[in-house]
């Protein structure tokens, strides 16, 4: 398929313009965050840019043992923070920070998208609070439990 220059200079253009946004949102992890994805090696100790309770911190946690063990058994450095932020609130804190960057903009879009799906599907109601909640809502309804507590309306 033969493009012209000035089609292939616009996907150029386009692609140059997206690579640019996708380094907006997704920055490059900087020598001083490689402690979080190698905790226990001295290298990135040293440039890790950490107040001095924080290094006390990663320190500790270095010398522990059942924790390196622990570190190199779990698959996912999300599940090992995960493991010691009770322990080391502070590094853990840190380290969600690096590793989950966007978790607030995806709660807020899945807020806005079932605010819409609710507004488009009930355009009469005014307020949708209530139903908001209720889709946004982690927790699963026990339709048994709410059915048994109300009593059944009998035909005459």
């Amino acid at each position: 398929m033969n493009l012209s220059q000035g089609i292939k200079h616009q996907i150029v253009q386009h692609l140059n313009e997206l690579k640019t946004a996708f380094e907006k949102y997704f920055p490059k992890c900087g020598k001083e965050d490689h402690w979080i994805m190698f905790p226990f090696s001295e290298i990135y100790f040293k440039s890790a840019v950490l107040s001095a309770r924080e290094k006390e911190k990663l320190i500790e946690l270095k010398t522990d043992s059942s924790l390196q063990a622990a570190f190199l058994e779990k698959k996912s450095l999300i599940t090992f923070w995960a493991n010691v932020k009770y322990e080391y609130p502070e590094l853990s804190y840190k380290a969600f920070n690096v590793l989950l960057p966007f978790t607030s903009s995806v709660l807020v879009e899945r807020a806005f998208s079932s605010y819409t799906f609710i507004k488009n599907k009930c355009r009469n109601r005014l307020s949708v609070s209530s139903d908001l909640r209720v889709y946004l809502s982690s927790v699963e309804p026990d339709f048994k439990k709410l059915s048994a507590s109300k009593q059944s309306q009998g035909s005459r």
